[in-house]
């Protein structure tokens, strides 16, 4: 039986895999929530501090948010095939490695997918899920572009559809322009995904987030317990962009939710570093090309790493739970 309003929230794998763990709601400890998000980098980067800073108060002040951490249950939907069909889902980011999972789940249980990508030009980067069983293409799955910087970009794609779950993020390493292509895109990616579902009538949005938005690795306290209550107040637009990325997204989203409680109901599910079987040869994730890079000694050197990991299959179905159980709150996956 699975439960994800348990404080273990069991998650069966696909194609039979065990199930396992995903991190419980802890012991609160809100010590740093009512420090500001630092400089960055000892600049002043407006910029960046303008995106992050409303949305902060927001998550600060929403005591109901927290309320949330504790999963209320407000709704339970079968995950029968005939039951679902019908039922419209858009995966945002369709053609990414977590993505591909979600759609293979969706599917199964006889959800139609709208998924979206930036470009519909290249095949290669899109052909694998075809190959997802029982998919018909412009049938249960049908693709849509859209672009995360572009307003009113996702309404086609959220038309006619019941959830949305918003796994696109941009994710450029070494980026010479942090704040206009990483940081902007993945704020104003939730926005717009937001409008078009709000004008759309969806019901549930579930959010890709990360670890990353709870700390910074490897520079926050190595002694602290961190849970669905914790926020990374490290990370900076120069140092850590992802991470920061991460951040200010979500808390984006949270602050949205909060003014569309009544409207919308909103998940995110926080995985560690996401590993798992390959689905498209075109391009690997980052975290898988980071093991490759170590097998194939193109990773410098041997750093002292750890970290946290999460099978694909449990992130995909983690998303997927919170989706059909309406479930309000943060879900470390880990």
């Amino acid at each position: 039986q699975i439960n994800i309003f348990a404080h273990k929230m069991d998650v069966s794998g696909v194609d039979g895999e065990k199930p396992s763990e995903v991190a419980s709601v802890g012991a609160v400890d809100n010590s740093q929530s009512e420090q500001k998000q630092q400089e960055v980098d000892g600049t002043t980067l407006e910029a960046a501090e303008v995106l992050i800073k409303d949305d902060d108060a927001v998550v600060k002040e929403d005591t109901e948010v927290k309320e949330d951490t504790e999963v209320k249950q407000q709704s339970s939907s079968s995950s029968s095939s005939s039951e679902n069909s019908g039922t419209c889902v858009c995966v945002t980011g369709c053609n990414g490695f977590i993505a591909y999972y979600i759609i293979a789940l969706l599917i199964q249980r006889g959800y139609t997918v709208h998924g979206t990508m930036r470009s519909l030009k290249n095949e290669a980067k899109y052909a694998h899920l075809k190959n997802i069983p029982k998919v018909k293409i412009g049938q249960n799955l049908k693709f849509f572009e859209a672009e995360l910087t572009k307003k009113g970009s996702f309404d086609k794609a959220m038309a006619g559809c019941t959830y949305c779950c918003h796994v696109a993020s941009p994710l450029i390493f070494g980026s010479k322009d942090p704040i206009n292509q990483v940081i902007k895109p993945a704020k104003s990616g939730v926005q717009y995904v937001f409008d078009a579902a709000l004008q759309a009538g969806v019901k549930h949005i579930v959010q890709t987030s990360s670890v990353s938005a709870m700390y910074c690795y490897p520079d926050d306290e190595k002694s602290k317990t961190y849970n669905e209550d914790s926020w990374n107040h490290v990370s900076t637009a120069k140092k850590g962009t992802y991470q920061f990325s991460k951040t200010i997204a979500e808390k984006h989203a949270w602050a949205l939710h909060k003014q569309n409680k009544d409207k919308i109901g909103l998940s995110v599910i926080n995985p560690a570093m996401v590993l798992g079987p390959i689905s498209n040869s075109y391009r690997l994730s980052e975290s898988v090309q980071t093991i490759y890079e170590m097998w194939t000694g193109k990773f410098p050197g041997a750093p002292k790493l750890y970290f946290g990991c999460v099978d694909v299959r449990e992130v995909a179905m983690a998303h997927v739970l919170a989706m059909e159980k309406a479930a309000i709150g943060r879900f470390v996956c880990r």
